[in-house]
């Protein structure tokens, strides 16, 4: 998930940079869950290395991967909200996501939202970040009351009402 975000920031400040408007990346969930899988597969090959119980390699791995898809998110939004493009102003990106599948394009929705909400910056000083702008897929059939992934939408709601983003659409 690393490598995969920091190819994804580059092409996207290269390309934002050259074009005037704006520039999005559609279901940015499905196009980095594969790799997300591979650094859980990854951990979990190291963990089973330590001959540890299997639950607990799988949730140690799944954990770790998590922290590092978040960190990744994080440094994604700084450098989006500090680099300019030559035309002198900040690249207007978009994300669109939230329109899942199975619990790696969830994990990714979710701290999506949970690193929008969490802000930039030392504890006492947190600010929210602007772009990339954030769009929510909400699908009645996924996130309405009672189904799988309802709590993702409950949580773009609460991001929303913080940060003014996600979009709902």
């Amino acid at each position: 998930i690393r490598t995969a975000m920091g190819v994804m920031g580059d092409v996207t400040l290269s390309a934002s940079s050259q074009i005037f408007g704006g520039f999005t990346i559609p279901n940015v969930d499905k196009t980095l869950a594969p790799y997300y899988k591979m650094s859980i597969d990854l951990y979990e090959n190291e963990y089973r290395e330590l001959n540890i119980d299997e639950k607990l390699v799988i949730v140690k791995a799944r954990q770790k991967a998590y922290n590092d898809l978040k960190q990744e998110l994080q440094g994604f939004e700084a450098k989006v909200n500090t680099t300019n493009s030559a035309r002198g102003a900040f690249a207007f990106i978009t994300y669109s996501f939230g329109d899942v599948d199975n619990e790696y394009e969830a994990d990714l929705s979710r701290a999506i939202l949970e690193v929008r909400m969490e802000g930039h910056g030392k504890s006492q000083h947190k600010k929210k970040l602007i772009f990339p702008k954030l769009v929510f897929i909400h699908d009645k059939e996924k996130h309405s009351e009672g189904k799988e992934f309802e709590y993702l939408f409950n949580l773009a709601i609460k991001c929303s009402s913080e940060n003014m983003y996600p979009k709902v659409i």
